[in-house]
């Protein structure tokens, strides 16, 4: 699961499954204007793309809050948490500024996975509600 707030906003929503089930709103964008939540399902392989990017070195974090000292930019908190096949959880916080740093290469590394992995399913959800429309 990851999710991104960019001024107290929702920004991004992503929770993947192995077994292909799927929510995702937003782009994380800074002025993300996306608010729209879709849930469904997808192949399984969008799960196994991101999956070996969650690495020892990323688990670490876990059980961490930590906040930039002097962000800069707009006030943005990311959250990133996982479940495991026995049903135990972690998750880990990130606060700092749309300007700064932010967190960590690996952490970074699985959001954008994560972005890419499920960017056709999401662009073909948008599609089908605006052919409704």
């Amino acid at each position: 699961m990851i999710a991104l707030k960019v001024v107290e906003q929702q920004s991004l929503f992503v929770l993947l499954e192995a077994t292909g089930a799927i929510n995702r709103m937003g782009t994380g964008a800074v002025d993300n204007s996306e608010r729209e939540m879709f849930i469904g399902t997808t192949s399984p392989s969008v799960f196994a793309g991101v999956r070996p990017l969650v690495t020892p070195e990323l688990l670490a974090w876990c059980g961490q809050s930590l906040a930039d000292p002097s962000p800069e930019g707009r006030p943005c908190e990311l959250t990133v948490g996982f479940r495991g096949a026995t049903g135990e959880e972690a998750m880990m916080v990130w606060k700092y500024g749309s300007e700064s740093a932010g967190p960590p290469p690996e952490v970074a590394a699985l959001v954008v996975a994560a972005l890419e992995g499920t960017a056709a399913w999401f662009e073909n959800q948008k599609a089908m509600v605006r052919a409704k429309r």
